[in-house]
């Protein structure tokens, strides 16, 4: 496991993240919209991580999967249901 570096090179960070925000416009979901692309990113991120925990991308995997499941908690709850009753006859 890697240590947090002491130092962050704020210039390499800045082009670092401008490069991957052009792509992955990753943001907070607040949106059917924005739900829509993380999902997509999410599945892309599926495909090609799958459930390898030691994948390049398997920490944006976590982070984006984390932000869906709020998202769909928060916006897509499924209700549960009322038990169902047997007649007898």
């Amino acid at each position: 496991m890697r240590t947090a570096p002491t130092h962050i090179d704020m210039n390499a960070l800045q082009s670092s993240w401008q490069a991957f925000d052009t792509m992955a416009q990753l943001r907070p979901i607040q949106d059917e919209k924005r739900y829509e692309r993380m999902t997509a990113l999410m599945n892309s991120l599926l495909d090609a991580a799958g459930d390898d925990e030691d994948h390049p991308l398997s920490g944006l995997l976590d982070l984006v999967g984390d932000m869906v499941a709020k998202y769909e908690q928060e916006h897509h709850a499924i209700e549960p249901a009322a038990p169902k009753t047997h007649c007898v006859f």
